[in-house]
């Protein structure tokens, strides 16, 4: 399995394909006025990773990765392969 994590400012993105040929995605946005995230798009698998499960703005721990960091997300662990914080 391989699952790729992706999130630029209020934009969230997971994409997953599973041996076998089997691929999920999921888009999500945040809402500033309501608070939360909300689901956009989301198709295959039920078990993808959703920020709008975790109920905050950013993940914890979030501002201090770096590229190469062994990071724990939603359950999961994910290396960070690319990650540049970007002031609004």
């Amino acid at each position: 399995m391989t699952t790729f994590l992706g999130r630029m400012g209020g934009e969230f993105m997971a994409l997953r394909h599973i041996d076998g040929g089997l691929f999920s995605a999921r888009r999500e946005v945040w809402d500033e006025s309501e608070g939360e995230w909300i689901v956009k798009y989301a198709i295959g698998d039920g078990g993808m990773p959703s920020i709008s499960r975790f109920g905050s703005e950013e993940l914890e721990g979030e501002s201090r990765w770096k590229a190469g960091d062994v990071v724990h997300v939603l359950g999961e662990q994910y290396h960070v392969r690319g990650f540049e914080m970007l002031e609004s």
